[in-house]
Formats: structure tokens, C-alpha cells, sequence
């Protein structure tokens, strides 16, 4: 028998003989299914065992299929391996505990000689001969059949080589159907429309290649139908390279069909990742707006807001500066998903299965950069309009929604991109509190304002047009009037900014020259808005009011 699976036997039957699942009354755990996973945050057992006694053993921990000794492996960091290399004996040791009150485990290198390392307690940090790595702390409250362990099984066993991999897109499936299915903040509404052009990627056979399609063509009897009427739209950066377009010269051949190998790798990707899920129509900017057409894209623009709110979900290619780099990251995502494991009475009458994630401060839960995809203004209006959002993002993906947000590690309870680079978005909320007052949402509102002044666009006459879109949806969901970039019941408040020229340092200009040009704004050549409209700038205003009356829910 395998080490990692004697380990979850002896938990198990730890489990069994403190009577764990029942308390004192074991009348019902003759039953020989699954049972309840018993609450380890109330009755841990604390064990230990080796998992590994070499170094040659925990090396062969990379290509197991075993995800427990996966998770092992990843903890070392790769300038370790030298060091540890000098050590006579190095056994790799598997650990179960309570931290802070929260099962937890662990993995710990013991060596010798000794390692001089830190191990922190619960009270003060004491000599060690040991290196501590947290594997995964316990998420309480799930049962053999939640649909979250379910989904976790399948993911073990799927190829997960990388973010497109089956596992990682069963994922998004789980969130997807969760988020329609029990988030009643997240209800559709208003599902069975589709916008002026979409690709249709096909059938599920997969046989016919995408093709643009007008939906204004589409059958009656299809488009009275509101389970069929629904589209996933893209989010992404085109980049310094030509991507693939509709002109008014390539709109016929649009929609009888494009070549898959025509297709930029962001889009192939967004194909793919529709078609997996199951959707048929997709909805990318490039190719559903007639680039070359000043009519079709002042029309197309406007709806922007709409599209984006009414869109199933968004898939935003956080990451990729251009088409070439696509949504896709080759990884090791078995290592990454949250483990569970399956503790096995002694005589196999009862079996409970238990989830251990990694902690949000967890190695690439959230890679330590701003995603390049929200440096761009337009993707602001899609980022705040979009109901639901599937976000590749480095070696994860992420999902976010009205109620929740999960990544791959932390299925439940991630952290919203958003919230990491900085921000709050709960004015997007259509149940946003009317007891929040009217301070905070117009202090809200100027912090996006400040956001979006900051990213770039490519035509600085779209600029207006982008910020717009976002105001829209705002005023939808409250009382107050837009009144040319600035609301009605804040008015004062949105003349109350400034362009910082210069910076509160002091020193030569040579060592300041480069962080002060960064706070310094373009004044864009072309007027498209008044000077005192913030969002005519591409820099950083700061108000000088910290707070006032802006944009307040509408009441019900």
C-alpha cells in the first residue's frame, strides 16, 4: 500500500475510534456508504507519518498521479534541492494538525543534520529540525456527494496540463452551473437575446467551422427560444500584431465561414473553451463589429453595456498583451487543486471524504502582477458590466461573479482580481444596499473614475464612449441622473480633482524623473470633452474631497 494512502487509513480509523461522525452514538454507522464528512474543525486528530525517506523518493513524488504527493513536491522550492543535496538523510513527513483552530496539512522536511529553521506555534516560534510547508487547511462543511467534491474527483482524474485542460474547464463548468442554478443574486433575467452578430461555432460534432451570423437571419422558431438565445462574449487585448477583423470587403466571407487556423490563438482558445461548455455562440469584438464601418461601430459601441450585462458569462484573456498569446498557460494543475481525501474506517463500514485547500496566501493563487488586460480602458465597461466572468489568469483560472469568486485552488472563496488590484465594484451590484450612503458610492464612483483614467486606448476619441457605457449600467441601478460624466446629486464633487505635476520627494531630478513621469497626465491633442471631465485625461486625478453625494441605489 502507498504511504499517502496508509496515512488517510490511519486518519480514518482515528476518526472511527474517537467516534468522530456520531459522537458516543454509533447506531447509524453500520451504514456501509459514505457518510457526512465529520467537522475536523471541532474533532482533529493529530497524526504524522513518512511519506517520503530520500531524496529519490520525494523526486519521484513529480510524476505520480497521486495528488497528495504532487502537492509534496511543489512545496520544495527549487533552490532548495542543491541544499539538500549536503544533508545524510532527508525524510519527507506528512502532518495533520489543528492551526489556529483550522485542520491543517502539512508537509515537514527532517533532516540531518538539522535544519536552523523557524517552526512557528501557536504561542512562540521555537527551534526546529524541520521545514514546515502548509499543504491545505480544511473546508468544512462538505459531504460525499456535494457537487464541489464530486467535481474534485473528476478533475483528479482528468488531463491537467493547463488551463484549457478537461479538469480546468469541469471547473468552470461547476461554477457556471452553480452560479445559475443556486445564486439567486445571480439570476438571468433576461436571457433570449442575442446581439447583431455572433460566431457560431457550430454544433457540438464540431464538423462545421465558425462562421459570423447575423441573428436578425436566424429562424423564428429559434429565436422565441430563450434556452437557445444565450452567448458567452470575449474580453481581450488586440495587441501590437494584426488580429482577425470584419471589413466591409470580408463580411460575406464572415458568414460562410473562417477558417479555425485563421483565428488569432486568443480566439482558437475562447472557441474552444465555448465549445467544451456546451454554448454555441460567441462574441468577439474584431469580428462581430464592421471595423471599417463608422456606422456599424457607432452603433455596435453603444450597445457595449448591453452586450456585456446580457452576455451568459465573459471570458477574459487577463494575462495576454495581444491575439498571439492566447487564454491558455501550460502548468501543473493536478498540484493546484484543492486535495481530497477519502478517510477509511478500519473494518471499510463508513468512509468520509474531506477538502483541504490551499491558503489564499498560497503559492500562484494570485500571481504578483497586474493583469495586463486591465490596464486597458474599454475592458473597465466590460470588466463592471459583465454579470459573471471566467478570467485566465496566469496558472489559474478564475471565476467571479455577483455572489462568489473561486480560482482553481480556492474553488469558493478566492479573491476577486478586482479587490487585489485595487478598487470596489458593488455599485454593479443590482441589489446594492440603499443604507450605504450616498458618501461612499460617490466615493466609489471617482475611485473608478481614477481607475479609469489611468489605462490606455488606442484611440483616445473612444474614450468617452468607453466610460459612458459604464455610467449606464450605474444609473439603472439608481436614483441618480448622469449629467455629462458627472451625477446630478454629487455635482460639485466631480470638478473636485487634480493632476499631480509633481511629487512630495525630494532629491535629485534624475533619481525622480522616472516615477514622476508616471504620474504625469496626457492631455490628449484631440477635444473630445470638456477639460473639466476627468475621464478627458489619461492620467491619475485624485480628488481633493474625500467624500460626497454621488450615484445612490434606486429604492425598490
Amino acid at each position: 500500500m502507498r504511504r499517502c494512502s496508509r496515512f488517510q487509513d490511519d486518519i480514518g480509523a482515528l476518526i472511527h475510534q474517537n467516534r468522530l461522525v456520531y459522537g458516543e452514538d454509533q447506531t447509524e454507522a453500520a451504514h456501509t456508504s459514505p457518510r457526512k464528512a465529520p467537522d475536523l474543525s471541532t474533532y482533529c486528530p493529530s497524526h504524522e507519518a513518512v511519506l517520503f525517506h530520500n531524496i529519490e523518493e520525494l523526486r519521484a513524488a513529480y510524476n505520480t498521479p497521486c495528488p497528495l504527493c504532487r502537492r509534496v513536491f511543489k512545496c520544495i522550492d527549487r533552490g532548495d534541492w542543491a541544499s539538500l543535496k549536503t544533508f545524510k538523510a532527508v525524510r519527507t513527513v506528512l502532518m495533520l494538525e489543528k492551526t489556529k483552530g483550522k485542520p491543517t496539512l502539512k508537509a515537514m522536511l527532517d533532516t540531518d543534520p538539522p535544519i536552523k529553521s523557524i517552526r512557528m506555534t501557536a504561542k512562540n516560534p521555537v527551534k526546529s529540525t524541520r521545514k514546515l510547508n502548509c499543504l491545505g487547511e480544511y473546508l468544512k462543511g462538505l459531504e460525499h456527494q456535494d457537487p464541489l467534491v464530486v467535481t474534485l474527483q473528476e478533475c483528479a482524474r482528468l488531463e491537467n496540463d493547463s488551463t484549457g485542460s478537461a479538469a480546468s474547464l469541469e471547473m468552470a463548468r461547476f461554477w457556471l452551473e452553480e452560479c445559475l442554478v443556486g445564486h439567486p443574486n445571480c439570476a438571468r433575467d433576461n436571457l433570449g437575446w442575442l446581439p447583431t452578430r455572433v460566431i457560431d461555432i457550430g454544433d457540438a460534432d464540431g464538423k462545421d467551422p465558425p462562421r459570423l451570423l447575423e441573428t436578425a437571419d436566424l429562424p423564428s422558431s429559434k429565436s422565441e427560444s430563450s434556452n437557445t438565445l444565450v452567448f458567452v462574449a470575449l474580453s481581450h487585448c488586440w495587441g501590437s500584431k494584426q488580429i482577425i477583423t470584419t471589413t466591409t470587403s470580408t463580411l460575406a466571407d464572415r458568414k460562410r465561414g473562417i477558417d479555425f487556423r485563421d483565428l488569432s490563438k486568443t480566439f482558437q482558445d475562447a472557441v474552444v473553451t465555448t465549445h467544451r461548455l456546451g454554448l454555441r455562440y460567441l462574441w468577439i469584438d474584431s469580428l462581430c463589429i464592421i471595423q471599417d464601418s463608422v456606422d456599424d461601430w457607432m452603433k455596435e459601441s453603444v450597445q457595449m453595456c448591453t452586450i456585456y450585462e446580457r452576455a451568459l458569462f465573459t471570458i477574459m484573456a487577463a494575462h495576454a498583451s495581444g491575439g498571439d498569446k492566447g487564454c491558455f498557460v501550460t502548468r501543473d494543475g493536478l498540484a493546484g487543486l484543492p486535495l481530497t481525501l477519502r478517510f477509511n474506517a478500519p473494518d471499510k463500514s463508513e468512509a468520509w471524504d474531506a477538502c483541504f485547500q490551499l491558503p489564499d496566501h498560497g503559492q500562484g493563487l494570485m500571481p504578483k502582477f497586474n493583469p495586463v488586460l486591465f490596464t486597458r480602458a474599454w475592458v473597465l465597461q466590460e470588466q463592471f458590466n459583465s454579470r459573471a466572468k471566467l478570467i485566465f489568469f496566469g496558472e489559474q483560472v478564475h471565476w467571479e461573479c455577483v455572489t462568489m469568486s473561486g480560482s482553481e485552488q480556492r474553488p469558493l472563496d478566492g479573491k476577486k482580481i478586482w479587490d487585489v488590484i485595487g478598487g470596489s465594484m458593488t455599485l454593479v451590484a443590482d441589489n446594492c444596499d440603499d443604507s450605504v450612503n450616498d458618501a461612499y458610492h460617490g466615493l466609489e464612483w471617482y475611485e473608478l473614475v481614477k481607475n479609469y483614467t489611468r489605462r490606455g486606448i488606442t484611440k483616445s476619441s473612444d474614450r468617452l464612449i468607453a466610460i459612458d457605457g459604464i455610467a449606464q449600467s450605474v444609473q439603472t441601478r439608481t436614483s441618480d441622473r448622469y449629467i455629462a460624466g458627472l451625477w446630478a446629486q454629487g455635482l460639485p464633487l466631480g470638478f473636485m480633482w487634480y493632476i499631480p505635476w509633481t511629487l512630495a520627494k525630494s532629491g535629485p531630478w534624475h533619481a525622480l524623473e522616472k516615477e514622476a513621469k508616471t504620474y504625469l497626465s496626457s492631455r490628449h491633442e484631440q477635444v473630445f470633452a470638456p477639460s473639466w471631465y476627468a475621464p478627458s485625461q489619461t492620467c491619475r486625478p485624485f480628488s481633493n474631497l474625500a467624500s460626497g453625494p454621488g450615484p445612490r441605489p434606486r429604492s425598490p
